[in-house]
């Protein structure tokens, strides 16, 4: 099933063209693993499939309507000296209309395991958690809303200490289901070879597909993923 078609798309930044004639499909029941060089596009792609910037030449065909597509925010700033109950109270009610979950909401629905380990936190100043703990629960609270077939997260374990690395991996691959589609952008290639379906490489202003991590460093010659990469990203596209 075809859920997102991008044909021939072109995109620029002023002088700074980010795609020209960039053409994938993105599939419902798949899950992608975007990479690239920092300043490829890899935000502004997430941008293009939410509808909050749109193409300058060809177009996106989505048959996902644009609120339910769901990105993992980085961080809500605002919020980091609330008590970390307080500020999900303020994040599900200014998000309320997407039928956001507050707190004890998101707690409820959480495995057991899962709600001890929130529960632990919901004292503690938010800016007090470590990167791995906010990221958890920012998942968590995406995972709640009601309604989404498309879920776009922007490096979601950068800075991330294994053990959430872990937790935040396996919590992506269960949302997976066949009618919704994730994509992950990250910089930790050997992460996306155990998450991904499939590789989307940002090169030469166009997004190449590769079936696996593994059939993306063979495509190279290399030896590994991130050999893989610094060849790709030195070598112009045919």
């Amino acid at each position: 099933m075809e859920a997102i078609e991008v044909r021939q798309l072109r995109f620029a930044h002023g002088d700074h063209v980010l795609f020209d004639n960039c053409s994938v499909t993105l599939r419902a029941g798949r899950l992608y693993g975007l990479i690239g060089p920092n300043g490829a596009g890899k935000t502004t792609f997430f941008n293009l499939l939410r509808g909050d910037e749109r193409p300058q030449g060809g177009g996106i065909e989505s048959g996902i309507a644009p609120h339910r597509i769901g990105m993992l925010v980085q961080d809500y700033a605002a919020f980091s000296k609330l008590r970390v109950s307080e500020a999900f109270d303020f994040i599900g009610l200014i998000n309320r209309e997407a039928g956001a979950p507050g707190w004890h909401a998101l707690l409820d629905n959480l495995a057991v395991d899962n709600r001890e380990r929130a529960a632990r936190l919901a004292l503690k100043p938010l800016w007090t958690l470590s990167t791995g703990e906010r990221r958890w629960l920012y998942l968590e609270w995406l995972l709640k809303l009601p309604g989404l077939d498309c879920l776009l997260l922007d490096e979601p374990t950068a800075g991330v200490d294994p053990e959430y690395r872990l937790l935040i991996g396996q919590r992506i691959r269960d949302a997976l289901t066949v009618q919704r589609l994730i994509v992950i952008s990250s910089h930790l290639l050997d992460e996306l070879g155990g998450l991904c379906d499939e590789i989307l490489l940002i090169r030469d202003r166009r997004i190449e597909g590769f079936a696996g991590l593994d059939a993306f460093a063979c495509a190279f010659n290399a030896a590994s993923a991130d050999a893989a990469f610094v060849s790709a990203i030195r070598t112009p596209a045919s």
